[in-house]
Parts: structure tokens; C-alpha cells; sequence
């Protein structure tokens, strides 16, 4: 057989797709002609679409090596170069390729592609634009330039490509599936959607593009679609973990927490390096009210990630909520070495509980005010060990704290430090203390307000008859975790149809205009506007019988304080609350109300409503917690 009869049919079964075919053909050709570069090139690509990408740079670099003037042999090679992960040397020959041939568009288009892959943007964006300016049909090129003004935000650009390719390539879903997220991202939610149910009605078998579309039912408020959408990707990709992520988390927000574990869990299977995925089982193992697969999570997590604080940090958190507050405290203690906490601001050593002998200790201020107030109780302990004692604090809590036993100086955070020669984070104290569940110091009342205080709030809260309650519905906007523990003010209406009470606001910031909307004949008595600190409230709380609050640091003072006080509590609380119990270790005087399920806060006041009324009818007498109460 001649050699271009062989040529010829080896060329015909690589066009029909029969690469093992071709295959044997050219390397029968190479026999006889080991150096021929067209059947090196050829053999080359052959091997580059088996997969074979070694095997495809040696046979084109040979091509090259006997025609080096080529240009589509340098082409060739950067794309089998970009598949090997070589994308310097891909450029390199893209370049070439195209210094051999004027105008090379195909060669100026991979270019962008490897200059992309490689990150440098601003190069691969030149790319494109010359390669459409060369062909300005190219809906790929089109459709890659898009992707990549995407990625750097600049969305409406971004969206001009994508329908400009959707014109040039009707039929092509991935374009669609493009254009739908990136209006989605513009928020252009509705827009979005009819985009991706094109994209899916293209390829019905494309996963990604029912995962777009799930994304974009979930963003418009439309949970069940959501669902279904994510379960048909999964159909189609068995291993799609963000599509069991966020089907996971579709169907927690919809309170199905015990549903979207088994999603949760095949992500982190499928990721078992990611540390996020595997949070986001923990969050749905505690709303699922399965406390132990949560704590076990975390202490596989910590096995397998032994030097990462963030995980040791959160696993710390974790046990804290289950209660194991000794070994909790230990684990948190690696906080200091994760990004959100700054370990360094004094040189000083850290003091491990040994006696002080004369020494002078700093007590810096961490977190919230709530975490202040917690853990200043701690105070007179340190005080004992025989040293003279700098409390540090935030402003609001200055007053109040002035009053307390233990510190020997008060002063406030970005004021002069004194001298001093160890320090120690408020809430380390109880790891330094060795505390747990049933050793916390928790005799109460451990602050008071200042007797100037009381003076000025003796008329406020004086004069009412029956029960005296205070209420307090959010904290700050800025906590992270607000949207899950403040509530509307007017969630509050069923508490004042209960007799023989009167009702005081105590609820500061912003959200404290609430209460006009939902209290025109007014019922409350708002005080908020006269709360210049934690002074203050701690001395309208004194002169109260009851306060109501959600879990902000007014929860803290008001069981410091020794004040009865109810605090409603979000499905999964705060570590400090922990779990199932209706009373606080840390507070004697304290009551928690619990969600029964996630932003179930009606049922919460309807209990809080019928202790309210018992305590009412009992002449102002705070029921103790019982676990028969409603």
C-alpha cells in the first residue's frame, strides 16, 4: 500500500472517529517512514484525544523537530501542553504558532484559554478580543471571554458576551447555562430562571445546568423546586457535592434537618479534606437534635487536621454546647491561633493560675459585652490567688463594672495599660479555673448597679401595680448570628393580653422604633431612650419583677444581677446556653426558652405567655423551671 493511499485511509478513521483504527495505521506508516512529521503530527493527535498526552508531546514535538515551520504543529502541542498542566510552555508555543502564521485565529483563542488557566487575566483578555476581532462569529470565544469577565466581576459586560454567543449558537446550553448565572448574580432572579430553563431544556442531562437552575429556584424563594431541581443533577452526577450541599441546605432552612443530613454527609464522603462541608453536618446533625454524631464529627475532623486551630476552635464550641465545658475550654483556647482572634497585643506571658504573689495581672477584654459580663465573676477568684488586679473592659460596661469585687483598676479598651506582668483573656478563666458543668462559680449576684444609678431609676420603674416585666426582642445587628436570635418587636403582642402586669421596653439601638409600630395604644412603657450604658439597665432592671429577652448580653446583666430572667432561645443557641435544659448553670435565676424547631419563635411566646399569666395569677411569684411546663 502506498503511503498516501495509507495516509488516506488512516485520515478517513480519524475523521469518523475510530481512533484505534487510525492509530494502527499511522504507526504502520511510521515503520517505514519513522520521521514523516504529517503521521508524527497525526499519531500526535490520535493519542492527545485518547487521552495519551505524553504520549502526544513526544510525537508532535518530533513532528516539530523535522518542520519547525508549521504553524498548526504549535498549535497542536500547546493544546496537548495546556492538557499535561504545562501551561507556560503551552504559551510558548501558542505564540510561535502564531508568529509562523498571520491572523491565526484558532492559535490567538487557545492562547486566551492558557493565558486564562494560568491567571493572568488582563493577557487573556487581549487574547479574546483579538480573536474575535479576527472572527467575529466565534461563539466560543465569545462565550470564554464571558466567563472570564465574570470571574472578575464585571457582570454586565460579561452578560453582552453570553447573549451575543447565544445569537451566534442558539443551540449551545452551556452559553445559556452561562448567561442564566450571571443573571442571577445580577440579581435578576426571574430573568435568570427562564435563561436556565432553556439551558436544561437543551441538555436535559447536564448537571450543571439543573444545579443553576436549582440555585435560582432557591434564590427566588422557591424551596420545593429547589429540591427537585438538585435531585435531578444528582441523577444525573452521582458525586456532585455542591449539589449535596446545597440540597442539604435547602432542606435545613426549610426545617427538615434530619433530611438533609444524609446529603451532608455524602459531601463530606466526597470531600473529605473540605473542613466547611463537614460544618455544615455538624449544623444539621445539632438542628437534628443528634448532639453526639455532631461532637464526633468534629473529633474526626480534629484527628485528621491536628495542627488546624480553626477546626480545634469550632470542636471547642461544639463541646461547650454538648456541655463538656473542662475539655470545651481547652479546645477553644486554640482560637488565638485562627485569623479572627489577635493573640499578640502585649508581650507579657500568660498566666496559668498560679498564685500571683504581688504580680500585677491583666484581665483583657475579648468578644461581646456578654461575654464580659459571663465571665467577670471569674474576677474575685483571680483576685485571691494574691495579686493586684487590672480589669480591662469595653466603655458601656465601665460604671457598672467599677462596682465589682476583685479588680483593683478598672479601665477601658485603647485606654493606657498599666504596667503589669501576666494576662490572660477574660474568657479563658474558666480553662485556667479548671471549671465544669456542676464547679462554675455561680453565686449570684456577682454586679450592682451603682447606687447613683438606683436613685435616678427609682421613679421609672416605681409606681406600676402588679408584675413588672421588662422586654428586650433583639441585640446587635453586627452579632453574626442575629438573624437566628432577635426577633420582631411585635412578636411580643400575645404578652400583653396577661393580666395584672405592666410592661417596660428595655430594648436599645435602632430596633428600639419597633415598639410604636406594634404598641400604638402604649401598653410599654418604653424606658430604652434612657439607657446610656449597663448601668443604667442594670438599675431598671433592678427595680422589675421579670425580664424577657432574647440572647444578648441584657440576658448576661439580668442574671448577674440575680433578676429573674426568661430568655428565648433560637433552635440551635449559643455554646453557653447548651442544650435541652430550661435552667442555666450559669445563672441561678435564669429560664430558657427553647425553639422546638428552626424560627419557630410563635410557639416560644405562647410558652413564655403561659408562664407569664401562672406567674401573674400567683400574685408576681416566678414559677420555677419544671419539665412539665407547656
Amino acid at each position: 500500500m502506498e503511503l498516501t493511499e495509507a495516509m488516506e485511509i488512516g485520515l478517513r478513521h480519524h475523521r469518523e472517529g475510530r481512533l484505534g483504527e487510525a492509530e494502527a495505521i499511522y504507526r504502520q506508516i511510521l515503520q517505514s517512514a519513522p520521521t514523516h512529521p504529517d503521521v508524527l503530527h497525526l499519531l500526535g493527535l490520535v493519542l492527545h484525544q485518547r487521552g495519551d498526552h505524553a504520549g502526544a508531546a513526544d510525537h508532535i514535538g518530533r513532528a516539530i523537530k523535522e518542520n519547525p515551520g508549521e504553524a498548526h504543529y504549535h498549535n497542536n502541542l500547546g493544546s496537548v501542553l495546556k492538557a499535561l498542566g504545562r501551561l507556560g510552555e503551552a504559551v510558548a508555543c501558542f505564540r510561535q504558532a502564531m508568529a509562523l502564521r498571520e491572523d491565526y485565529a484558532e492559535a490567538v483563542y487557545n492562547l486566551g484559554n492558557a493565558l486564562r488557566q494560568r491567571g493572568d487575566a488582563d493577557d487573556a483578555e487581549a487574547a479574546y478580543r483579538e480573536a474575535l476581532r479576527l472572527v467575529p462569529d466565534n461563539a466560543d470565544a465569545l462565550n470564554n471571554l464571558g466567563t472570564l469577565l465574570k470571574e472578575q466581576g464585571r457582570l454586565g459586560e460579561a452578560e453582552r458576551c453570553f447573549r451575543d454567543a447565544a445569537g451566534l449558537a442558539p443551540e449551545d446550553a452551556t452559553v445559556w447555562l452561562n448567561l442564566g448565572v450571571t443573571l442571577g448574580e445580577q440579581d435578576r432572579i426571574k430573568d435568570s430562571l427562564d435563561v436556565l430553563k432553556r439551558a436544561v431544556g437543551l441538555a436535559p442531562g447536564m448537571a450543571e445546568a439543573h444545579y443553576a437552575l436549582a440555585n435560582a429556584y432557591r434564590d427566588a424563594g422557591l424551596p420545593e423546586a429547589a429540591e427537585a431541581s438538585y435531585r435531578r443533577a444528582l441523577g444525573i452526577d452521582a458525586e456532585f457535592t455542591d449539589a449535596y450541599t446545597n440540597l442539604g441546605a435547602v432542606l435545613l432552612n426549610s426545617g427538615r434537618a434530619a433530611d438533609a443530613v444524609p446529603h451532608f454527609k455524602r459531601a463530606a464522603e466526597l470531600n473529605p479534606g473540605h473542613v466547611d462541608v463537614h460544618e455544615n453536618l455538624v449544623k444539621a446533625y445539632l438542628n437534628a437534635e443528634q448532639a453526639e454524631d455532631a461532637v464526633a464529627t468534629y473529633r474526626d475532623l480534629v484527628s485528621d487536621h491536628p495542627d488546624d486551630a480553626e477546626i480545634h476552635a469550632q470542636y471547642g464550641i461544639c463541646l461547650l454546647l454538648t456541655g463538656r465545658l473542662k475539655q470545651g475550654f481547652r479546645e477553644y483556647e486554640w482560637r488565638w491561633k485562627t485569623d479572627a482572634f489577635v493573640s499578640d497585643r502585649f508581650p507579657q506571658p500568660l498566666w496559668d493560675g498560679s498564685p500571683l504573689d504581688g504580680k500585677t495581672i491583666l484581665l483583657r477584654a475579648e468578644q461581646g459585652m456578654g461575654d464580659l459580663i459571663q465571665f467577670v465573676r471569674y474576677v474575685p477568684l483571680v483576685a485571691a490567688r494574691g495579686g493586684r488586679v487590672v480589669l480591662e473592659c469595653y466603655p458601656p460596661l465601665r460604671r457598672l463594672f467599677s462596682g465589682l469585687e476583685g479588680p483593683d483598676q478598672v479601665i477601658v479598651r485603647g485606654e493606657e495599660v498599666p504596667p503589669f506582668d501576666v494576662q490572660v483573656p477574660l474568657v479563658s478563666l474558666p480553662r485556667v479555673f479548671g471549671s465544669d458543668v456542676d464547679s462554675l462559680p455561680s453565686e449570684v449576684p456577682y454586679l450592682k448597679a451603682p447606687e447613683p444609678c438606683r436613685e435616678a431609676w427609682r421613679e421609672p420603674t416605681g409606681g406600676d401595680e402588679g408584675m413588672r416585666v421588662g422586654l428586650i426582642w433583639a441585640g446587635s445587628p453586627d452579632h453574626p448570628n442575629d438573624s437566628n436570635r432577635s426577633l420582631l418587636a411585635d412578636l411580643y403582642r400575645p404578652l400583653l393580653s396577661v393580666p395584672g402586669v405592666t410592661f417596660h421596653s428595655l430594648q436599645t439601638g435602632d430596633r428600639a422604633s419597633q415598639l410604636g409600630r406594634w404598641d400604638q395604644a402604649g401598653s410599654v412603657r418604653d424606658l430604652g431612650a434612657q439607657i446610656q450604658d449597663f448601668a443604667d439597665a442594670a438599675a431598671a432592671m433592678e427595680g422589675l419583677d421579670l425580664v424577657i429577652t432574647v440572647d444578648t448580653a441584657p440576658a448576661h446583666l439580668a442574671g448577674a444581677l440575680g433578676r429573674p430572667v426568661w430568655v428565648l432561645l433560637p433552635h440551635v443557641p449559643d455554646w453557653r446556653w447548651m442544650l435541652e435544659r430550661e435552667d442555666s448553670p450559669w445563672y441561678p435565676t435564669m429560664r430558657l426558652f427553647r425553639q422546638s424547631s428552626p424560627g419557630n419563635w410563635a410557639q416560644v411566646v405562647e410558652r413564655v405567655k403561659a408562664g407569664l399569666t401562672r406567674a401573674s395569677a400567683a400574685g408576681g411569684l416566678i414559677p420555677k423551671v419544671t419539665d412539665n411546663d407547656p
